[in-house]
């Protein structure tokens, strides 16, 4: 009785690793996604002289290798986008980690910018991070 225990325990901890993982992978490939969207958006801005309304397949999606945009792993939604309307000369695209990602959001935008309105500022900077955990990119 007390092996089966015991076997049960170790059972709760590595399933409890195993979503700790599984939510890292996803960070990662929200990560991937952003960047690939980014430069996804600059070979539009060159063939448009702006950015798209909205990051979707008819947009950007003939400029991913898959011919469509990147979805959200989890929630299958589109990533967060913002532009300066009407002008549409800056952007800012971003998605929400579920996780705290030193590296990542030491090479993130953190855009703030007074005259339009992105994303605003997340709490990513205080000592420990606050939720939610923005991972943004852009032209400021």
């Amino acid at each position: 009785l007390v092996v089966i225990a015991i076997i049960g325990i170790l059972a709760t901890l590595l399933i409890l690793q195993l979503n700790t993982a599984r939510g890292k992978a996803r960070d990662t490939k929200r990560i991937g996604d952003v960047n690939q969207i980014r430069t996804s958006l600059e070979f539009y801005y060159d063939a448009n002289g702006s950015y798209p309304t909205d990051i979707d397949d008819a947009s950007i999606g003939q400029y991913m290798s898959s011919g469509k945009a990147p979805l959200d792993p989890s929630t299958q939604a589109v990533y967060g986008y913002a532009t300066n309307a009407p002008s549409k000369t800056k952007y800012q695209v971003w998605a929400t980690l579920e996780n705290p990602n030193a590296g990542a959001f030491a090479t993130d935008a953190d855009i703030n910018e007074p005259g339009w309105a992105p994303r605003p500022a997340n709490g990513i900077e205080a000592v420990p991070p606050v939720a939610p955990y923005i991972f943004d990119l852009g032209i400021k």
